[in-house]
């Protein structure tokens, strides 16, 4: 049963890292129906990060909170993914919903070694 689980997993995983790479290579090909709209929102460092920095990237965002054990998953698997195509035009960026901010955050960022950008958000974020 374990077995079966890890390997539809495994298979997932192929289809995913296969279909990934498509998708990178065809970024030139897409134009954008919409613009994302703009932000500008402090980092966990104490910098800024302007949405307009990232124009012409492939951009994934991703929401999340430092307790939440999914997120703490996800960490390490999105900064592999950042790693392998951020020179390719693809970028994450993380974007932290904790009420405590960079007081949690920055431990976050340094448990997982996280590279790519994280910011403190706030609900003003996730309306828009």
């Amino acid at each position: 049963m374990l077995l079966g689980l890890w390997l539809a997993i495994g298979i997932l995983g192929v289809l995913l890292a296969w279909g990934t790479l498509p998708i990178i290579q065809a970024q030139d090909q897409l134009e954008p129906k919409r613009q994302a709209e703009p932000f500008i929102l402090p980092t966990w460092d104490g910098k800024v990060l302007k949405s307009s920095q990232l124009k012409g990237q492939v951009i994934m965002l991703e929401f999340f909170q430092t307790g939440c054990p999914d997120c703490q998953e996800e960490a390490p698997e999105l900064e592999r993914l950042y790693k392998r195509y951020n020179k390719r035009g693809f970028t994450v960026v993380g974007i932290s919903h904790d009420r405590a901010g960079a007081k949690v955050v920055g431990p976050f960022v340094t448990k997982y070694n996280l590279t790519y950008p994280v910011v403190i958000g706030d609900l003003s974020i996730a309306v828009s």
